[in-house]
């Protein structure tokens, strides 16, 4: 597949755009996102570009033996015709200090190429031409001239399509700040039936939903047949029971589990049905001390001394191991699921139940390790029990003791009623 679909030439200027470059490697597909900084002053289609991991560089797009395809970018991350797995973006979108200073480190390997520099493009506006080529779905030359309006304010236009196989139809003028890009016409076989994108222009002008710079962005652009993403729809951003997704290194779908925790907020919902103080915030706050859910339970287990095929054991260990999965690739906010609330209730059940064992041995030992404890500034509950949630339940059974004590008396009154009187002697 040859590089040059994407047009890199003389005659166009990607400064200020995102990018995807899809590498000559063995192994998985993975599409890098590159953020083209300056043109090369001596090469046609060469450019000073930042990674995600921040290294600067200049590049020859042209390079075929390097590269295998380029792809326009929306933003920071999402890649065109490329599904999230198969990027490796930016964590975040970069910020306009970080932006400045390297096209200024870009601007200094020019002065010293014997260039110049020049004005700092807009990211993500209007700038050069971009064309698609062949990828999953998209047949090489797709769509043809314009330019990819990445949450720009009437960002220029996406001319008619080719219509071969895997194609893309055409697809219609950019409207007026926030306006919609019309759908286009029908595709070949495996191909698109339509791309919809909703750009909606926020205070500081557009950009991805989860950076806030718009009311929404649907996409569909890749190996769909005939799917097209609903426009209008809220981002995952706007559900409170969602987190922005994070990703590694290698650009997998991971966010440390301290992390996360620091990120879940608390949200009241009107429709909260299940009685007591909610939790989960207490509990993931208390097990990110010990770097990750299954690192308490493994502290946890080697300090009640249980077998390891006890059935607590056991069920802490499950219930751990959602934990962690739903907060690390998940990327659940579990402040806010009623299913997390019952299922860290039991989990703090299971370590009360042998809190017992935590407390044993000797007292004057147990005195000292308190005292330092509470010098050190150290965790002092053993247990990620919330206190608010066995005051709860120690409120709840008071009130059931006294209705049972009730109900006792009721009982006991009733068989006296029912008792003959005692015959006259």
């Amino acid at each position: 597949m040859a590089a040059a679909g994407i047009p890199v030439g003389a005659g166009a200027d990607l400064s200020g755009q995102y990018v995807g470059i899809e590498y000559n490697v063995a192994g998985a597909r993975l599409v890098h996102v590159r953020l083209c900084l300056r043109k090369h002053p001596h090469q046609a289609s060469g450019y000073f570009i930042v990674s995600p991991d921040g290294d600067e560089y200049d590049e020859n797009f042209a390079n075929q033996a390097d590269i295998r395809g380029i792809y326009p970018a929306l933003d920071h991350r999402i890649i065109f015709g490329v599904t999230p797995a198969e990027t490796y973006g930016f964590l975040n979108a970069p910020t306009a200090a970080q932006i400045q200073q390297w096209v200024a480190n870009a601007d200094a390997s020019i002065a010293a190429l014997g260039g110049a520099g020049g004005a700092v493009a807009p990211v993500g506006g209007g700038g050069g031409a971009v064309a698609v080529i062949g990828g999953p779905g998209i047949a090489a030359g797709g769509i043809v001239g314009g330019a990819v309006a990445g949450g720009a304010v009437g960002g220029g236009a996406i001319g008619p399509g080719g219509g071969g196989a895997g194609g893309v139809g055409a697809v219609g003028p950019v409207g007026a700040a926030g306006g919609p890009i019309a759908p286009g016409g029908g595709a070949g076989a495996g191909g698109l039936g339509a791309l919809a994108l909703a750009l909606g222009v926020g205070a500081g002008g557009g950009g991805a939903p989860a950076d806030g710079g718009g009311a929404g962005v649907a996409a569909a652009a890749g190996a769909g047949a005939g799917q097209v993403a609903q426009a209008g729809q809220p981002s995952s951003s706007a559900d409170a029971r969602i987190l922005p997704v994070g990703y590694d290194s290698t650009g997998g779908r991971h966010r440390p589990f301290s992390d996360a925790a620091k990120m879940c907020s608390e949200t009241a919902f009107i429709e909260w049905f299940l009685k007591g103080p909610r939790t989960v915030l207490y509990v993931i706050h208390f097990i990110m001390v010990f770097g990750s859910a299954l690192g308490w339970h493994t502290k946890w287990k080697s300090e009640v001394k249980l077998g390891p095929d006890h059935k607590d054991v056991l069920q802490h260990e499950l219930i751990c191991k959602v934990l962690q999965v739903a907060v690390e690739f998940d990327q659940l906010d579990v402040s806010n699921l009623m299913s997390f609330e019952l299922l860290l209730r039991e989990l703090q059940l299971i370590e009360d139940r042998h809190g017992d064992k935590l407390n044993a041995g000797d007292d004057l030992q147990k005195e000292r390790a308190e005292e330092y404890q509470i010098l050190m500034g150290l965790q002092k509950t053993q247990t990620c029990m919330d206190p608010r949630l066995k005051e709860f339940l120690a409120g709840e059974l008071q009130k059931s003791a006294a209705v049972m004590k009730e109900r006792r008396k009721a009982r006991e009154e009733r068989t006296l009623a029912r008792k003959p009187p005692p015959k006259e002697k």
